[in-house]
């Protein structure tokens, strides 16, 4: 097969690992910077169904700057606009089938493109949008239990598929120190407000140093009014953001990492970090959930905690226990290497595709 994935790439992500001089270089050269960031999970089914014999091409239609640098070295500049450029780049690659992210407005013009000819298949794990929207898709594959029957109802085909990690990063784990006592790598902002509480519990009463984005704002007075805002509390423990492969490198530095949800979440049990947490070997501190079980065994391959009190105490245990901390932190990481492991889960994908291929 030969498989097209469409998501869009985080511009404050993409300006960590391309610089100015960067954009003097060719675009496979640009676009394997990207790749290779590990900035979230299709590097790794890049790399996995390649492994498997299928060719793959991965475009960031949003990265205006580099489809133009596309348009121009393979097209002649001959496509004008992302979404004729984006067009081109699926045609010429002769695509088999496509698989979009959850970026919602790329459903349209995709829609457009495949033209029933070639079949379009949505990773849906987010809030959702109104029902009409995924009208556009083929199927959906999604790690939410509840969206299974909910895209069942409004008659769209729909696979289950658990989050992973890919066992290459493993080699970073293999040469961190754990220097870092307690971390947290995740954004805040409106949606947070249950997360921003339990940070600023947490902050007076352990180490924890924390990464992410909504820590700063987006122009100079923003950026004055939440250093107002966070004085005393995130400013002296932000230690700035961590995207990709600067994400994994910490939490393979850390003794302990810490997980909560948003506040709208449909699944908790479904968050990638439990996954990028246990895979690098963190021992992580994660919200109690019924669920949790049939994915980590509770307080053997991951500690749970029901409210920040005990978030508190959790912490304080292990992180006094070392003999306990580092026998939980290597079971998770166990099962996350042997069973959630992105070679595997890309197998599980290829087939679902091969379903809508025949």
């Amino acid at each position: 097969m030969n498989i097209t994935i469409v998501s869009k790439y985080y511009s404050s992500a993409a300006s960590f690992f391309i610089h100015n001089d960067d954009w003097q270089l060719p675009y496979s050269t640009i676009l394997e910077k990207l790749i290779n960031s590990h900035f979230r999970f299709y590097s790794s089914l890049y790399f996995y169904m390649k492994e498997l014999g299928h060719e793959v091409q991965i475009i960031y239609p949003n990265i205006e700057q580099l489809q133009l640098k596309w348009n121009k070295e393979y097209n002649n500049n001959a496509s004008v606009g992302n979404m004729q450029i984006l067009n081109a780049q699926i045609k010429s690659f002769q695509t088999t089938i496509v698989l979009v992210n959850s970026d919602f407005e790329y459903y349209d013009p995709l829609h457009a493109i495949c033209s029933k000819k070639i079949p379009l298949i949505g990773w849906v794990s987010c809030p959702l949008p109104p029902p009409q929207i995924f009208k556009k898709l083929t199927a959906i594959i999604t790690l939410n239990v509840p969206y299974v029957a909910y895209f069942k109802s409004i008659n769209i085909p729909v696979h289950l598929v658990t989050a992973g990690f890919d066992p290459r990063l493993q080699l970073l784990y293999e040469k961190q120190k754990k220097e870092i006592e307690f971390s947290f790598i995740g954004g805040i902002g409106k949606e947070h407000n249950k997360r921003m509480e339990h940070l600023k519990y947490l902050i007076p009463k352990t180490p924890v140093q924390l990464w992410g984005y909504g820590y700063e704002g987006s122009t100079f007075f923003k950026k004055i009014a939440k250093k107002i805002l966070y004085f005393n509390s995130f400013n002296k423990r932000y230690r700035g953001q961590a995207w990709g492969i600067d994400m994994f490198k910490i939490l393979g530095n850390s003794k302990i990492t810490f997980n909560i949800h948003g506040d709208i979440v449909t699944q908790p049990t479904v968050n990638m970090r439990l996954y990028e947490a246990t895979g690098m070997g963190a021992l992580l501190l994660t919200e109690y959930d019924t669920k949790l079980k049939e994915v980590f065994e509770p307080e053997v391959e991951v500690v749970t905690y029901k409210n920040k009190e005990e978030a508190i105490e959790k912490y304080l245990h292990y992180s006094t226990y070392e003999t306990e901390r580092k026998a939980i932190a290597a079971a998770g990481q166990k099962k996350t290497l042997e069973t959630y492991n992105y070679h595997t889960i890309s197998k599980k994908i290829i087939s679902i595709f091969e379903e809508y291929c025949k």
